[in-house]
């Protein structure tokens, strides 16, 4: 059982807030953000063996500078890759998440490893 917390109150399914746990994955999704939503999220697993939580700090700055929405800004991982483990047979999933202005492009890769890109 997840559930989700900001602020230390319970966060319910609504058109601001949405839940999902996908293939082992729990995500707390605000589709339109705004100042209000910055707070510290806590997410909380409970099972038979007892209550895990984790938190994190999401901070939304205001638009009103349109100039430094502009700025460009070097690429930096928001979600760094984890290590997977996957028994023969089973879909592998490696997963990250970068930002950066321009939005960095994503370049496909596959079996030979050239210029730090799988070929």
């Amino acid at each position: 059982l997840f559930s989700w917390l900001k602020d230390g109150i319970d966060v319910k399914n609504n058109i601001d807030y949405r839940q999902d746990y996908i293939n082992g994955v729990a995500s707390l999704v605000i589709e339109e953000t705004f100042i209000e939503d910055t707070a510290t999220y806590t997410v909380r697993a409970t099972n038979a063996g007892g209550v895990a939580e984790s938190s994190a700090k999401l901070t939304v700055k205001s638009r009103s500078a349109v100039s430094s929405l502009l700025e460009e800004e070097k690429p930096r991982f928001m979600k760094q890759l984890t290590n997977v483990q996957v028994t023969e047979g089973q879909t592998a999933h490696l997963d990250c998440v970068v930002i950066g202005r321009p939005e960095p492009e994503v370049v496909g890769c596959s079996d030979i490893f050239v210029d730090g890109c799988f070929m």
